[in-house]
């Protein structure tokens, strides 16, 4: 088994992704998955395991549920097998 990703929920991507690029860890581009309900964003070295995933709830559904309930952080790990 090898760490593919590591989810966390944010309530705004932008200001985490300025924060995280301070750092200089790169992000690829924002998509939006409307059937989702989110924006979503992965950031480190897409040729290495152990990435970062960001999502930001867009509309009412599970994620959004979820950070209502329980606020930003972790959300899922992720483990390639």
């Amino acid at each position: 088994m090898i760490l593919d990703h590591i989810a966390l929920l944010v309530s705004e991507l932008e200001p985490v992704l300025e924060r995280l690029s301070e750092l200089g860890l790169p992000a690829d581009e924002i998509e939006t998955f409307p059937g989702e309900g989110t924006r979503e964003v992965y950031l480190g070295d897409p040729e290495r395991p152990a990435r970062l995933l960001l999502l930001q709830p867009i509309s009412p559904g599970p994620y959004a549920r979820a950070l209502a309930k329980r606020g930003p952080g972790l959300h899922h790990v992720a483990l390639r097998v």
